[in-house]
């Protein structure tokens, strides 16, 4: 899912001081963000479902009371920021908190420390660690070992989910992905959102390492989106990532393919196939196709264009890759993921070349014929 505005861009990235005359202008298009607004934007997060499942107290001014109303949140829960201190003089106070205000979050946390009550900032901590992917009292153990750490890198429909699962059953990790929308979303809006990007980095190393091992698997497209709202130190930091750990490249040589992958994955909704019982509804969504090939057309150039660039990205920056052929891992995955294992340095488990398949391919026949015909149009 993207995020708010994460519309992709096929442009290559422009230099610093364009970028920052870029994101100016896009500032002064924009109405202003609030952090109610960007808490409502961030919906992929389940902000409203968290907050409503938990016992905790919400120190809120104003703005976010109408918010939390909207969300149906219990209003008994509520603390006044706009009158904390009236009410932590009453008789009941909260275990633990979650500081919810337009207004900065820590003169807030401080008088309810004052109090005894821990507290999270929605902004500060909370909202960090949900696109972290982590718990929301996560704290990273000190005593935590790295023994490898990797990533994936490719673009859309080519085959890395399938990839990510299959690693984690081998016991290489859990190479989820972690640069998606609202990643972009919380980068574009740091005014409000103080989004501290090193911070929530470290948070997805330290959190997403099993065993020693930590994977992530970086989609360029999202890469692309939340690059153009980041510092240069900190897409350096992510630079500095690639030179020092093995990058697992997959590549779809098959761009027509690759195009209509993605425009059938948008059109019917189904970009996984989960389970063998999932074949028959997305049979019937298959036959509901309507056979449009402009935004596949689109699409097939932006594709051309962004495996160039993440090649070149991959030529300038990584010490050491693993290639992947998408062919070779739809024709054989297991024996193609056990390579790559290899490759990492890790032992591959006795009992994985027998484990069923944790993903169905979603290729058919409306595939094949869209292709032809995508690579007839642009003869």
């Amino acid at each position: 899912m993207q995020g708010v505005g994460s519309e992709y861009s096929v442009t290559a990235r422009a230099p610093a001081g364009a970028r920052q005359l870029e994101r100016g202008s896009e500032h002064l298009a924009r109405a202003q963000m609030t952090r109610v607004g960007l808490a409502k934007a961030l919906s992929e997060l389940k902000l409203a479902k968290l907050l409503k499942s938990q016992p905790w107290g919400l120190v809120c001014d104003a703005p976010f009371r109408a918010l939390l109303d909207e969300w149906g949140i219990d209003q008994a829960r509520l603390l006044s920021a706009e009158d904390l201190d009236s009410n932590l003089n009453g008789s009941s106070l909260p275990k633990f908190a979650i500081v919810c205000t337009e207004k900065p979050e820590g003169p807030f946390q401080h008088r309810l420390r004052v109090r005894d009550v821990p507290s999270l900032g929605l902004f500060s901590q909370l909202i960090p660690k949900l696109a972290a992917g982590l718990p929301p009292r996560y704290h990273p153990r000190p005593d935590q070992v790295v023994k490898l750490e990797y990533a994936i890198m490719c673009l859309p429909r080519c085959g890395s989910t399938l990839v990510s699962r299959e690693l984690r059953q081998a016991g290489a990790g859990d190479p989820v992905e972690h640069f998606r929308g609202y990643v972009q979303d919380l980068l574009r809006e740091r005014e409000v959102s103080r989004f501290d990007f090193p911070r929530w980095w470290d948070f997805v190393r330290s959190g997403h390492n099993i065993d020693g091992v930590f994977g992530t698997k970086i989609i360029y497209d999202f890469w692309k989106m939340a690059e153009h709202f980041m510092k240069d130190d900190e897409i350096e930091v992510i630079h500095q990532f690639i030179k020092t750990v093995p990058v697992i490249y997959i590549e779809r040589p098959d761009k027509y393919a690759q195009a209509v992958s993605d425009v059938v994955a948008r059109q019917t909704g189904v970009w996984h196939l989960w389970t063998e019982q999932m074949k028959g509804e997305y049979a019937g969504k298959l036959k509901g196709l309507d056979g449009d090939l402009q935004n596949a057309v689109t699409i097939y150039n932006k594709f051309r264009l962004h495996e160039r660039e993440l090649a070149k990205l991959l030529k300038a920056s990584a010490s050491k890759v693993i290639k992947i052929e998408y062919e070779d891992l739809i024709a054989d995955p297991k024996a193609t993921i056990a390579r790559v294992v290899g490759e990492l340095g890790l032992d591959v488990p006795p009992d994985y070349m027998s484990s069923p398949l944790s993903l169905q391919p979603t290729t058919s026949e409306a595939h094949r014929i869209l292709r032809d015909r995508l690579k007839e149009e642009l003869r």
